[in-house]
């Protein structure tokens, strides 16, 4: 499953609009969104793409909820999409044991676009 994330457009030039998400600003693209988005409108984002205009009479709705995500209150977050009877979890995969991973680091240069996880010492893909 993927998470769309809810922006509001503050420009837009030709297809690609700024957009803020909790204090930050990024590029995202409108080519799929599928309908007329302007300045002002509230959107989901997932990999850079607007994948859905919310209505405006959903985006108070939409904000409390994914501001329930942010605020770590498992129970809220459940009882605002009316999963009550659901538990959080994330279980035994490989990648959510923190100890199978390496830890992310701010001093990481990207190598091309979309690639901050690279290492700026690596020769090839294989020492990635």
């Amino acid at each position: 499953m993927c998470l769309g994330i809810p922006g509001e457009i503050l420009e837009i030039d030709g297809q690609v609009a700024q957009a803020e998400f909790w204090n930050v600003e990024k590029s995202v693209r409108l080519d799929i969104v599928g309908e007329e988005v302007t300045v002002g409108d509230y959107v989901l984002n997932h990999a850079g793409f607007a994948i859905r205009k919310i209505p405006d009479d959903e985006v108070a709705e939409t904000m409390a909820l994914y501001e329930s995500f942010l605020s770590g209150d498992e129970a809220d977050a459940l009882e605002e999409i009316g999963a009550t009877d659901a538990t959080l979890e994330f279980g035994d995969r490989p990648a959510a044991r923190a100890e199978d991973r390496p830890v992310a680091s701010t001093d990481r240069v990207p190598r091309g676009p979309g690639d901050a996880r690279t290492d700026p010492e690596a020769d090839s893909e294989d020492d990635v």
